[in-house]
């Protein structure tokens, strides 16, 4: 069978964007958007712990985690206005979940900042990852680890 051609970025593309794109041929998309009578109404930036190292400063700040297997990270959800309490961003992550688990991951973890604007990019609370099966890995007054078992 022929193998269908690895996603490339240009070489002047933003540099976040050519930082994400590195693993594509490896791990796939780093990000899903959700389209709501298609237009864009959710976004979830997520992948390897290792494609980003503030959340690996973050996790390193939590000895008591597992150390292996690394888990894979959500580092941003968010919905717009008008689409939020619809279950849009519950079904995201889920998506976001399957798809990790298909790549082998066993587990996932996020990081949320306690007290965020409800507009900001990382904007999810505790209390929606404990909705969407994330517990509570490691408990902090600012940055708790949430952390889901995938499988």
């Amino acid at each position: 069978p022929r193998r269908a051609p690895r996603p490339t970025v240009p070489d002047a593309a933003p540099r976040k964007l050519r930082l994400l794109a590195r693993g594509l041929g490896v791990v796939g998309s780093y990000a899903k958007v959700l389209l709501l009578d298609d237009a864009p109404a959710g976004y979830c930036q997520f992948g390897p712990l290792t494609a980003y190292p503030r959340a690996q400063r973050t996790r390193d700040l939590y000895p008591a985690l597992p150390e292996a297997p690394l888990p894979a990270v959500i580092t941003c959800i968010a919905t717009t206005a008008s689409a939020r309490g619809l279950g849009l961003a519950q079904a995201l992550v889920e998506g976001v979940c399957d798809d990790l688990a298909g790549r082998g991951f066993a587990a996932v973890e996020t990081y949320p900042e306690i007290g965020v604007h409800p507009d900001a990019t990382s904007a999810a609370t505790p209390a929606f990852w404990l909705g969407v099966g994330f517990v509570v890995a490691a408990a902090d007054e600012r940055f708790p680890v949430m952390r889901r078992e995938l499988g």
